[in-house]
């Protein structure tokens, strides 16, 4: 049955029961550049002198996205973006929150969720396993602040790939994961809702089958995640933003 359900999925078995030996290596940046973005998260980032309006913050976080999702050099290319960004989106965060105008705050808030979602990927892939979770909670505070149920969902997706990187969490994953898709569908009715929704269900698959319940993840993918994806088929590979649950991106959903 868990070899089905691999096949299914389109991933090896060993990647459903958490085998490390299951799941390619891959190229870490060098020590030196791990311990820059690792200091740009814990250093306190005063206020932003000059302000950086949301549109310019959102265009360099998507670039930042596309780097880490694209380029073969994707540690290093992304690197050194995280640096400064990490700065800037931080600083006008707190630069953002005397002020009055509670839209472009809104947006920056989004833009800074978005920001985290990234690095959560990034340090979860350096064997920083508690700056992704740190980077996850801020990611839900943020989109909590911004009042978004797709960027809240998108963020508890989050946090159930970090509870499925720590062995014996996966009931935890699954709690996570149904509670917000629960959430997400009484709060938004749409297609992009449907695609995270999807996701979380495939959240909440990948931690059945690590917990050894077959059964239940394949009853869960054909009951739940694949209905959502065909309401939502979305040509796209998982993003901060609308991680959706095409079959292109089973394999990075479960890396």
């Amino acid at each position: 049955m868990l070899a089905a359900l691999a096949a299914e999925l389109q991933v090896k078995a060993g990647t459903l029961l958490g085998d490390a030996e299951a799941r390619p290596a891959k190229a870490g940046p060098p020590v030196a550049a791990r311990s820059a973005v690792v200091q740009a998260l814990l250093q306190r980032h005063d206020a932003a002198r000059g302000p950086v309006l949301a549109a310019e913050l959102r265009a360099r976080v998507e670039r930042a996205w596309k780097v880490w999702q694209t380029s073969p050099h994707r540690f290093t290319e992304a690197e050194a973006l995280l640096l400064d960004l990490i700065r800037t989106v931080e600083g006008s965060l707190r630069a953002s929150r005397p002020g009055t105008d509670t839209a472009e705050r809104r947006e920056v808030l989004r833009v800074s969720a978005d920001l985290y979602g990234l690095l959560r990927s990034y340090y979860r892939r350096i064997g920083r396993l508690d700056l992704s979770l740190m980077v996850t909670d801020r990611a839900l505070r943020a989109a909590e602040d911004a009042d978004d149920p797709l960027r809240i969902a998108s963020a508890r997706w989050n946090l159930g790939h970090v509870l499925l990187s720590q062995p014996g969490s996966e009931q935890d994953a699954v709690d996570v994961a149904i509670a917000a898709s629960r959430d997400l569908a009484a709060a938004v009715d749409s297609s992009a809702a449907a695609a995270v929704r999807g996701a979380l269900e495939l959240v909440a698959v990948v931690a059945d089958a690590r917990g050894r319940r077959p059964w239940a993840a394949r009853d869960r993918l054909a009951r739940r995640a694949v209905p959502l994806a065909r309401q939502s088929w979305v040509k796209q590979t998982v993003t901060n933003r609308c991680p959706a649950p095409s079959w292109d991106n089973i394999a990075l959903i479960t890396s």
